[in-house]
C-alpha cells in the first residue's frame, strides 16, 4: 500500500476535454450505455456554475439540469 495516495486534480486545472472524457467513462461504466458528454457541454456547465466555491448539496444536484444538448 503506498504511503502517499494520489489526489485527483482540481477541476479548475483540468481542460474541458479531460472532464468530458472522465465523465463519459464514468457514465458508461458498470453496464450503462449513454451518449458521450461533449467538451461544449462541460464548458457551458462550467460557465453556468462559475463562482461556486461550496460543495454541491444533493438538493442542488437534483434541481440542476445537466442537459447534454447545452
Amino acid at each position: 500500500i503506498p504511503e502517499i495516495l494520489p489526489n485527483m486534480p482540481s477541476f479548475s486545472t483540468l481542460q474541458n476535454e479531460d472532464i468530458a472524457a472522465i465523465s463519459t467513462y464514468i457514465r458508461n461504466s458498470w453496464g450503462n450505455s449513454a451518449e458521450a458528454i461533449s467538451n461544449g457541454t462541460v464548458g457551458k456547465i462550467r460557465f453556468r456554475t462559475q463562482g461556486k466555491i461550496t460543495p454541491w448539496s444533493s438538493a442542488e444536484l437534483d434541481s440542476f439540469i445537466f442537459d447534454s444538448d447545452l
